[in-house]
């Protein structure tokens, strides 16, 4: 016999709002990722993130581990009727209104190892970079929806870099936790330290500004890029992709390993100095990560025609369509509006007048001769009068032999000057980090004029501050021959004659009577 035979059944009425058999409540923080209020709700009812979902919000973390970035509507209805949250407070805390497209989620998006890395396996889980500051002053730990977005270099709120790695081991962080299987625990997996402790550097105005660009355009799905204009989501993350697979990726088997690294350092040095970082910053810049990735597109987007093609020069890579070749995924259509963006570099370099006739056209014969007279180096005064002699008409052939170099160099000079302008053009460049005429000849006044401190290693520290090369101490020791104080007894002129050798000076006594 049944119980129900004795006694009458009738369902039980659903409680009237609150949070429906659970016994804690957790409030969330502005602007907290849903994955990271679940974790904190489970921290206080003492069980595992896994537990709860299973139980509390019916939800198999097993199966869909990453759930919480956009949830079915049935899931967020079951959350709000388990704990009373409202739920546009709910899909605040998720992507699910946000736009998406191939991959624009993953760990390390803009990072290198995703073109110099081959993905073997599945990646681990957990990977997130994080700002200690935040940790530190959060009233409890929590993980900000911007950061689960995979891209994100900066925080917005305390202006630095976001850090991926401990300071104590070098470790990469990985929040364990982000599995559902236990709660948060902000410290090393490997030495257990805690990640408040990692250091935070100052962040990039212009990596802050892009990544603020960045979020909003995948907020509301449109990215208004300056010098480019109305771009979609999906077309964003192709152009970034095509620009940062530029910097990266290896195309041909010609490029000799050695060289490769150069050029990009010499990019990097580029950037630095158009940002008006020292040497030293740019250097102690991560290019691998995010960061870095950010601060390239940073560089290139905002003034698209005139850096890539510098950066292409620079790194020796491929135009238009050998930049779009290893993108085999993307549709025709997204090829076509790649191309229009990218127009200013699809055709093929021009050969002979073409390349520089509009930056020669642009010179005054009768200024650059005058330049030339004032100038004492030889190899400027050559260039600056093969200058004049090409605006006034003559061919490059005549003009090499006038100055007595073959017509590649004449070439060479032409294009240097179109690319960066007449100082480029009239400058020797060298592999090692050297100065230009026109700084060494602010050293020289310098030297000159402060006799105090004239010791090599000064003027290396005088170089450095002033124009971010670190000078080889023996340059600076022949600096300082060549400008600093003359030995007694022996009379030295400032600047040497610009014709002929110079003239020994003789002794300064005055000459004896009647001699």
């Amino acid at each position: 016999m049944l119980r129900s035979d004795l006694f009458e059944v009738s369902p039980a009425p659903a409680p009237s709002g609150g949070r429906i058999g659970l016994p804690g409540h957790v409030v969330p923080v502005e602007g907290e990722a849903l994955v990271s209020w679940a974790e904190g709700l489970s921290t206080v009812l003492s069980m595992t993130p896994r537990v709860l979902c299973r139980d509390a919000f019916g939800i198999d973390i097993g199966q869909d581990p990453e759930w919480w970035r956009r949830p079915a509507p049935l899931v967020l209805k079951r959350i709000e009727s388990r704990t009373g949250l409202d739920r546009g407070r709910l899909v605040e805390m998720t992507l699910g209104d946000w736009a998406l497209t191939s991959d624009d989620e993953e760990a390390d998006r803009f990072a290198a190892r995703r073109w110099t890395v081959c993905k073997v396996g599945k990646t681990l889980p957990g990977r997130i970079d994080v700002c200690a500051l935040c940790l530190a002053q959060a009233p409890r730990p929590y993980i900000p929806l911007i950061w689960t977005l995979g891209w994100t270099a900066a925080c917005p709120r305390h202006g630095v870099a976001l850090s991926g790695r401990c300071q104590s081991c070098g470790k990469a962080l990985r929040l364990r936790g982000l599995n559902g299987s236990e709660p948060i625990d902000l410290h090393c997996g490997r030495c257990a330290a805690p990640l408040t402790n990692v250091e935070s550097l100052p962040a990039h105005s212009a990596v802050l500004d892009l990544q603020a660009t960045l979020v909003a355009g995948k907020r509301n799905g449109t990215t208004i890029l300056p010098g480019i204009g109305a771009l979609n989501w999906p077309t964003t993350v192709a152009l970034a992709d095509v620009l940062l697979a530029m910097v990266w990726m290896r195309r041909t088997k010609k490029q000799r390993d050695y060289l490769v690294p150069r050029r990009r350092d010499r990019l990097f040095a580029s950037i630095g100095r158009d940002f008006g970082m020292t040497r030293r910053e740019w250097e102690g810049v991560s290019w691998t990560t995010n960061y870095g990735g950010l601060l390239l597109l940073a560089w290139l987007l905002s003034d698209l025609e005139v850096r890539l093609p510098r950066a292409i020069a620079t790194l020796c890579a491929p135009r238009l369509e050998g930049l779009l070749t290893p993108f085999t995924g993307f549709d025709d259509a997204m090829k076509d509006h790649l191309r229009s963006i990218l127009a200013m570099v699809g055709a093929k370099s021009p050969e002979g007048r073409r390349a520089w006739k509009p930056w020669l056209d642009s010179l005054i014969a009768a200024d650059l001769r005058e330049q030339s007279m004032r100038e004492r180096y030889k190899h400027r005064r050559q260039r600056l009068r093969a200058l004049a002699e090409l605006k006034d008409g003559a061919s490059v052939e005549i003009v090499a032999t006038l100055v007595g170099v073959d017509t590649k160099s004449v070439y060479r000079w032409l294009h240097r000057g179109a690319a960066g302008g007449l100082e480029a053009a009239l400058d020797r460049p060298t592999r090692k980090p050297a100065l230009t005429s026109a700084q060494a000849e602010a050293m020289g006044q310098w030297i000159a004029g402060d006799r105090l401190r004239q010791n090599r290693q000064a003027v290396a520290e005088r170089a450095n501050v002033a124009f971010g090369i670190q000078l080889n101490l023996d340059v600076a020791s022949k600096l300082l021959s060549k400008h600093g104080r003359a030995k007694r007894g022996r009379r030295r002129r400032l600047w040497g004659p610009m014709h002929g050798p110079r003239q020994r000076a003789g002794s300064t006594h005055d000459p004896a009577p009647g001699s």
